[in-house]
């Protein structure tokens, strides 16, 4: 049970709970830490990337102050691992792994620095090395470098829980700026925090002094290129982001599938730790202490509005990731919570505290084993990932086609189809993205094929059936003939079989494809 009445002096965890073998534990929760991300960087680059992923490699390719969906940190993450390992899948990879590696240890600086319990802190930190999260870190999205920032702000508000020194809110908004320039939803968890100051009677004083107002000028002041460049470009990433809303009461379905998604996400084993740890946290009105306080607030303006929005459209797994961190942690509180606690519950939490980590580390290895196909392939149609195979085979069909057809470029039918025959292709190809061309403004040469263009020949590999792509392509080009189809060979049968048409003849509506504007 959480307890104590100050930020000072709170006693996190009762003195019951002994740190007998917290040595050991801790060790155990570091080498299992090293040694999942150790396996993370040698699968890296033995799967293809998935759509997004390569979208973000495109970015990278020309950096700048924002793109059309979110903030331009993840596309840094990318630049770094490429200038060390290349134009590779682990290239792509790397600081993401690595990132995902440090939230581990940031977990354990957090709970550590919350309960001065290295138990607590030990169960938090293999619970999130075990994590959903963690698994999926292997590949590269926007939400890796804002977990990180956002984990920093965190340790920073554990230790000004704990009594620490005013100065440690300039760390608040240094990294929560940062965490805003990789991913916008940290403008939700941004609101956790005057949040907690308002549910915690003693932390309220810091609304009458400078030091989270100095902290969120300083967040701005590292968002403000971010805001600058939306500025410049009609608020882009905000429109993407929040302007997609079509709410509907009706979609209570959506709902209950927001909720699934928490609880898969979390683990079947996981959510128990993870609700013992919340309900401590609850128990004689202990999340009004600065410590259960910010364990609490932590991530519930997010899940609010996640909970809106699923009656909008369907919640990504990638999207309650914050959530999915704070169980961890709440699971290391869950675990030491009911050691010597009797009943049925405690029994059931017992056996997830001997199983949960063994669970988490085979969840891993199957997905990862699925992925690289070291495991006995599955059937197609229960095969979820078949996605990350057969591109590089695919760009090379589509480059031989495009040979044979004697065309002098590669039209993509979208980004993300776009994206991957960019990073499959030989450096240098000749593709260009047709549909989607709101998202290639800012890319200049990347993405336009210049006025001479105009006299080729194209080659565009469709989305949809021959005649989806008949209609879609009339209105820009006058002559439109179909020559084939290409394949995406994978091991377990063949995907993404797609139609491919030589274009010819622009017509004045594909004038942006050639670097002109149409009237």
């Amino acid at each position: 049970m959480l307890s104590g009445t100050d930020v000072a002096g709170q006693q996190a965890i009762p003195a019951e709970h002994a740190l007998a073998g917290a040595d050991r534990l801790v060790r155990f929760a570091v080498i299992l830490t090293l040694a999942l991300a150790a396996l993370r960087l040698a699968v890296a680059g033995n799967f293809d990337l998935f759509m997004d992923e390569a979208y973000y490699w495109v970015w990278s390719q020309r950096l700048v102050a924002g793109y059309y969906d979110h903030p331009p940190l993840v596309a840094y993450f990318i630049r770094g691992g490429t200038m060390i390992f290349g134009d590779t899948e682990l290239g792509v990879r790397f600081f993401g792994i690595l990132a995902g590696a440090a939230d581990a240890f940031l977990v354990y600086g957090i709970m550590h620095a919350l309960t001065a319990n290295r138990r607590i802190a030990a169960w938090a930190m293999m619970l999130m090395a075990v994590s959903t999260v963690s698994v999926l870190s292997v590949m590269t999205v926007p939400d890796q470098p804002m977990i990180l920032f956002w984990l920093g702000a965190f340790y920073a508000l554990a230790r000004i829980a704990r009594g620490g020194r005013p100065a440690w809110w300039l760390l608040v908004g240094l990294m929560g700026g940062l965490a805003a320039a990789s991913k916008l939803t940290t403008l939700f968890l941004a609101l956790a925090v005057p949040l907690w100051l308002a549910l915690v009677p003693s932390l309220r004083v810091w609304f009458r002094r400078p030091w989270i107002y100095a902290a969120g000028a300083i967040a701005v002041l590292v968002f403000l290129p971010v805001l600058l460049w939306n500025a410049a470009n009609d608020w882009a990433a905000f429109v993407v982001q929040y302007d997609r809303s079509n709410f509907d009461p009706a979609r209570s379905t959506g709902f209950l599938e927001y909720l699934g998604v928490v609880a898969a996400m979390i683990g079947p084993v996981a959510i128990f730790p993870a609700a013992a740890g919340l309900a401590a946290s609850f128990r004689g009105g202990a999340w009004r202490t600065p410590v259960a306080g910010l364990l609490v607030a932590a991530s519930l303006p997010l899940a609010v509005y996640l909970g809106i929005h699923s009656f909008s459209e369907a919640i990504g797994p990638h999207w309650v990731a914050p959530i999915v961190i704070v169980a961890a942690m709440l699971g290391g509180i869950g675990v030491e919570d009911v050691r010597g606690r009797r009943g049925r519950w405690a029994r059931i939490v017992a056996v997830c505290r001997k199983i949960v980590v063994p669970f988490g580390v085979l969840i891993t290895v199957v997905f990862y084993g699925l992925a690289t196909e070291r495991f006995l392939p599955i059937p197609l149609e229960y095969d979820f990932t078949e996605r990350f195979r057969g591109w590089d085979a695919f760009a090379a069909n589509a480059e031989a086609a495009r040979i044979e057809a004697e065309a002098d470029y590669i039209l993509a039918p979208d980004y993300a189809m776009y994206s991957m025959l960019r990073f499959y292709s030989p450096k240098g190809a000749p593709i260009y993205p047709f549909g989607d061309r709101e998202r290639w403004d800012h890319f200049g040469d990347l993405a336009v094929i210049g006025p001479e263009g105009a006299a080729m020949r194209g080659l565009y590999v469709a989305k949809w059936n021959q005649w989806q792509a008949v209609s879609t392509l009339a209105p820009y080009f006058a002559g439109i003939t179909q020559v084939g189809r290409i394949d995406r060979p994978i091991r377990t049968g063949t995907r993404g079989r797609q139609w491919i048409f030589v274009v010819e003849d622009p017509l004045p509506a594909a004038d942006p494809m050639f670097g002109a504007r149409g009237d």
